[in-house]
């Protein structure tokens, strides 16, 4: 779903053009233009982020890259490494450019202020050189734009990369957020073909061929897999229902909060709990009873200036498997080191998602944890 020209749009009053252009030569029509396949790698690219050094600076291999991309085994398709290699390439030439609300001036800042690509033998036989970045730093401004927006989301980048094709994956990446507050009685109500537009798909003109495109394939129809997709908080719900004029059909969406018992194969903490050693049965057993956060929790975070909209579930279920004192204890620990100097300048992840990061790893690391 190829983008043609530079995305612009409008976030909390702020102008943004990303890609397609080039700041000093307007003539310029090298300069690539970003879509849902650039997305999909720049997302991927901050899970390679440490939480723990708060660094905006990342290395890693391409065929690392492409493995978290697929399934997450070590199988990698060359069409896949090569495709890449360039998607990279875009991105290392492109600019995000700002004008901050109020501001008559629009500043231009290079998504990638350093990337450094080399070659190194390669860790598999078959194949005699290896293309890793061995540098790749992030400009404050983007990297501040990107983050702040992966929040608003609502995605999971596992689901993301699970889905088959680019159609899919553009609508997981744009529906989750409006729908986020909503729910099954008062669901987000969007036209097909206003959906069909944002993303940047060609609108039948037939109302039912705009429907066959969500629901064909039946059990594999694009609305099948979105219903039921995890997001950051629950799961996405979606159905079909026809719009008050009778010309189009709505796509309404919300997302479910509550599970009475996760997928063992979508939950990173029981695979954390498992990782440590420990059985799933252990793991149920302590998070069936009722789960939440009380007031004195709320105040821990707060002093941490740990956000938890959006992740209350999955902090009051770490309360519930490793206890309160171990959970306020390490949330006191990230407030000690927000609070050092030489560790808050410039943090490059937002307090919550480090909480998250450490308390997933606590888990992972600590199989005496009660």
């Amino acid at each position: 779903m190829k983008q043609e020209g530079p995305r612009t749009f409008v976030y909390q009053g702020d102008e943004y053009e990303v890609g397609g252009f080039n700041p000093l030569d307007p003539t310029d029509k090298s300069i690539p233009a970003l879509d849902i396949r650039h997305m999909r790698v720049l997302l991927n690219l901050l899970d390679f982020l440490d939480p723990i050094e708060l660094d905006r600076t990342i290395k890693f291999s391409i065929t690392k890259l492409t493995q978290n991309m697929g399934d997450g085994s070590s199988k990698c398709n060359g069409r896949d490494v090569i495709r890449n290699r360039r998607l990279l390439s875009d991105l290392s030439k492109c600019y995000i450019r700002i004008r901050k609300q109020g501001d008559p001036v629009f500043r231009s800042y290079r998504l990638l202020e350093a990337f450094n690509p080399c070659e190194k033998p390669a860790r598999r036989s078959g194949v005699q050189s290896e293309i890793w970045i061995d540098k790749a730093t992030f400009s404050p401004e983007f990297f501040q734009f990107i983050t702040d927006r992966t929040e608003l989301l609502k995605i999971n980048l596992d689901v993301l990369n699970g889905f088959k094709g680019a159609f899919v994956q553009s609508l997981y990446i744009y529906l989750p957020a409006p729908a986020f507050h909503c729910t099954e009685e008062n669901p987000f109500r969007i036209r097909m073909t206003t959906t069909l537009e944002r993303v940047g798909k060609s609108v039948p003109k037939a109302k039912s061929k705009r429907k066959d495109i969500f629901v064909k394939h039946g059990e594999n129809s694009v609305l099948n897999q979105l219903d039921g997709a995890l997001v950051s908080c629950g799961r996405l719900r979606c159905r079909i229902e026809d719009t008050k004029d009778e010309k189009d059909y709505n796509l309404c969406l919300w997302t479910e909060r509550r599970h009475k018992r996760i997928d063992k194969n979508d939950s990173k903490l029981l695979k954390a709990w498992k990782k440590s050693g420990r059985g799933a049965d252990s793991f149920h057993e302590k998070i069936k009873k009722p789960l939440s956060l009380d007031g004195l929790d709320y105040k821990y975070l707060a002093a941490a200036r740990v956000d938890p909209a959006g992740s209350e579930r999955f902090l009051a279920m770490v309360k519930g498997l490793i206890g309160e004192n171990q959970f306020h204890g390490i949330i006191a620990e990230l407030k000690n080191d927000l609070l050092d100097p030489a560790g808050s300048e410039n943090p490059v992840m937002s307090p919550t998602k480090i909480l998250n990061f450490r308390l997933t790893q606590h888990i992972k690391s600590n199989p005496n944890s009660v």
